[in-house]
């Protein structure tokens, strides 16, 4: 799975998560609400999104067992280090 969100975005706006199911079948496309997979969106909504910014593609990032408890939600956990 990747996530794709904007680059100046914030708390999940317009961030869509694209599955790739597997079998050859056509890739999906999930509105990101409250930083967690959520309904299925459309590749034009998507678009849409990616016209008005810069958008970054990464890895769906998932919580490490340690971190799971504090989260209870599922939204993931985020370290950053800034230096």
């Amino acid at each position: 799975m990747l996530e794709s969100k904007p680059r100046h975005g914030s708390a999940s706006h317009a961030a869509f998560v694209i599955e790739q199911p597997g079998n050859d079948r056509q890739p999906a496309v999930f509105a990101v609400t409250n930083g967690m997979k959520g309904e299925p969106a459309t590749f034009e909504a998507l678009r849409m999104a990616m016209d008005r910014d810069d958008f970054l593609v990464q890895p769906l990032r998932e919580n490490h067992q340690l971190f799971v408890p504090l989260c209870p939600s599922g939204d993931a956990v985020t370290l950053r280090n800034i230096t």
